[in-house]
């Protein structure tokens, strides 16, 4: 109980530090709601935690209802949750984050002094001010989006923690077929579409991709 009364105090500092960047908040998750499109920052608790310890991190995203209405053909939620983000990544998978091999987590123990706790606090808002708001506030609209997920083709074989990076490369095309679609650049989405590797790819990503194809040439 204790442990969990000195989350919440962090998860308030969070808060306060979110809300006054302009992010609106429900829960655990944290969003801007700019045209289209929704930067969001989620903070999430390991299912594993025990009563001497709490680790937590962030999961970092770009919800845009529309795209996921469009490809996997239902109702997103009202506002971004996990598993519903166009792009969707950690913070340390920032492309401009240092290179470390570790996962970034932190660690909240009931023995921590309230000196180590104010050392933790720093760090989180560390890596919250300098890392995930500043790579978030690029994404102002769907053309922010597209860039993003073009530049993710080209180099998530250079570092191991791009490929950790969502949506996985197979889904890539389709999101990109349909995100240029909703900027208005037909020519590109049929682009998209016609090179899709249709052999390569599973028979449920392909049954999306079908979808999205007739969605797409059906409104030309």
């Amino acid at each position: 109980m204790e442990l969990d009364n000195r989350f919440r105090k962090l998860s308030r500092r969070v808060q306060k530090l979110l809300v006054n960047q302009g992010f609106v908040c429900k829960g655990q998750a944290y969003w801007w709601e700019r045209d289209r499109l929704s930067p969001t920052i989620i903070l999430r608790r390991s299912h594993w935690n025990t009563q001497e310890l709490c680790e937590f991190w962030f999961i970092l995203g770009v919800f845009i209802p529309e795209l996921y209405s469009v490809v996997y053909r239902e109702t997103p939620p009202l506002y971004p949750k996990e598993g519903y983000l166009a792009i969707s990544l950690e913070i340390d998978s920032i492309p401009f984050y240092p290179r470390y091999s570790e996962t970034l987590r932190w660690e909240l123990k009931l023995s921590d002094s309230a000196e180590v706790e104010e050392r933790l606090w720093a760090d989180v808002s560390h890596h919250l001010q300098d890392y995930a708001i500043p790579f978030l506030d690029r994404f102002r609209t769907l053309s922010d989006t597209i860039d993003f997920l073009e530049w993710l083709r080209s180099h998530r074989d250079e570092w191991f923690k791009f490929r950790q990076i969502l949506p996985f490369e197979a889904w890539v095309p389709i999101y990109l077929a349909v995100l240029y679609w909703m900027v208005g650049d037909r020519e590109k989405s049929l682009r998209k579409l016609e090179a899709f590797e249709w052999e390569e790819t599973s028979w449920y990503i392909r049954e999306h991709m079908e979808h999205v194809r007739q969605h797409i040439l059906g409104s030309l």
